[in-house]
């Protein structure tokens, strides 16, 4: 059943692409569900122009699920901070809802509160790995240095200020180190292998992010993939 309709939504059509394996993608077009009222057109945005202020969206089988509001966005943790609980609801798989919550998720979120007014954003005020605080010269509340996290359901990729990308990655690289006893770096080492799996993988730590007060655990499975990479 049509629940939702708006009428005369601007569309832009895409002629020229340069995506990867867009032709074999399992979908046919992007749809922006941005913050703003007005587009850069100055045109009624789309959740405005379908009277929506709110909506869910479950990643089936992503093993990570969130709901976002125009106040509020909402993340799942395992107890304890230890990584990602497995998809909630058996069965459901992916799927977006307009307004309404899923049943399947009711009581299962936290709601923090957004930031910014063109995307959905929460205030990232410092990482830890397995729980011990990492120093971070652009994203640290410590030091009065606070970033905005953009949760993008479109990308599975983290992106980081530079300052902040070193720092964590060089902690990682110390901790799995330390734990899998190696004189050499551990993310170098991981390169050479074809599968992100063995003693090596097992020494990478969790990654903690405190977005808007919470504190998210990540496990090294859902930061780290093998990627085919073509050198020339």
């Amino acid at each position: 059943m049509l629940r939702h309709c708006a009428a005369a939504v601007p569309t832009l059509l895409m002629k020229g692409e340069r995506l990867k394996n867009w032709d074999r993608a399992s979908y046919d077009g992007i749809m922006g569900l941005g913050k703003r009222n007005q587009t850069d057109a100055n045109t009624t945005a789309l959740l405005t122009s379908l009277g929506v202020d709110r909506f869910t969206a479950c990643l089936g089988g992503q093993g990570v699920q969130g709901q976002a509001t125009r106040d509020a966005l909402s993340l799942r943790e395992a107890p304890g901070g230890r990584g990602m609980l497995p998809p909630i609801g058996d069965g459901i798989g992916g799927r977006l809802m307009l307004t309404d919550d899923m049943p399947e998720l009711a009581g299962q979120f936290k709601p923090l509160e957004t930031v910014g007014r063109i995307a959905w954003a929460l205030e990232l005020s410092g990482w830890s790995l397995q729980g011990e605080r990492v120093a971070d010269p652009a994203c640290s509340a410590e030091n009065g240095h606070f970033c905005a996290a953009l949760v993008d359901t479109g990308t599975t990729l983290i992106t980081l200020p530079k300052a902040s990308y070193q720092s964590v990655m060089n902690s990682i690289d110390h901790r799995c180190q330390a734990k899998a006893a190696l004189n050499t770096s551990c993310l170098i080492a991981l390169q050479s292998q074809q599968n992100c799996s063995g003693a090596i993988f097992d020494a990478l730590p969790d990654i903690g992010f405190t977005l808007g007060g919470q504190e998210l655990a990540i496990p090294p499975s859902a930061y780290m993939a093998s990627l085919l990479v073509e050198l020339p």
